[in-house]
C-alpha cells in the first residue's frame, strides 16, 4: 500500500466536532453559518454555500456547468471516484487524461482531447496543489468551456485563498 498523504485532524478540531454532535444541529445550523461566513471573509467572496461532502459540490457543479448527456468532460486519470460518478449518472462522455510527476493533470495531455463536444475540464488540486490550474483557466477562456475546479484537498493548503478567479 502506497501512503500518499497523512490526514492531520487538530485537537481543536476534534473539542469542535463534538461540540456540534451534542447540539440538535448537525446540518444547516449556526456552525455551518458561521463557517460559510469565515470562508467570504477569508476569500474575500460573497455568498458562499457549503454542501454535505465534496461529491455533492461537484454535483451542483456539474448542474450549474450545464452537463448533459454525450457532453464529453475531460478529467484527469488519478482522482477520487466522486470526481466521475456524478458524471455517469448524467451519461456525459468521461475523457480521460494523462497526470503529471505532481499527480495533477497533464496540461498538454488536455489540449489534445479537446473537442467540439468538450463542455468542461475538471482540474482535481490533488494534494492542495494548483500547479496548471492558472494555464487551465485561459485555455477553457480562450475556447468557451467550462472548468470545474474540485478544490476539496486545496482547503488550508498554500493555495487556498490566492485564487483571483471563478472556476465554473
Amino acid at each position: 500500500m502506497l501512503k500518499l498523504f497523512k490526514p492531520f485532524i487538530s485537537e481543536e478540531s476534534k473539542v469542535n466536532v463534538l461540540r456540534v454532535l451534542n447540539t440538535d444541529f448537525i446540518a444547516e445550523g449556526e456552525e455551518v453559518k458561521l463557517f460559510e461566513q469565515e470562508l467570504e471573509a477569508k476569500l474575500g467572496k460573497k455568498n458562499i454555500l457549503t454542501v454535505n461532502s465534496g461529491t455533492a459540490a461537484l454535483e451542483l457543479a456539474y448542474e450549474l456547468a450545464g452537463i448533459e448527456e454525450d457532453d464529453e468532460v475531460i478529467t484527469p486519470i488519478l482522482t477520487c471516484t466522486a470526481t466521475n460518478l456524478p458524471l455517469l449518472h448524467r451519461k456525459a462522455k468521461i475523457v480521460f487524461a494523462d497526470i503529471d510527476y505532481d499527480l495533477n493533470i497533464n496540461i498538454e495531455d488536455v489540449k489534445k482531447k479537446i473537442t467540439d463536444r468538450t463542455r468542461a475540464i475538471v482540474f482535481v488540486n490533488f494534494g492542495g496543489n494548483s500547479r496548471g490550474l492558472a494555464e487551465l483557466v485561459e485555455l477553457c477562456s480562450a475556447r468557451g468551456i467550462k472548468l470545474i475546479e474540485d478544490a476539496a484537498q486545496a482547503i488550508g493548503s498554500d493555495y487556498w485563498g490566492k485564487a483571483d478567479f471563478t472556476a465554473v
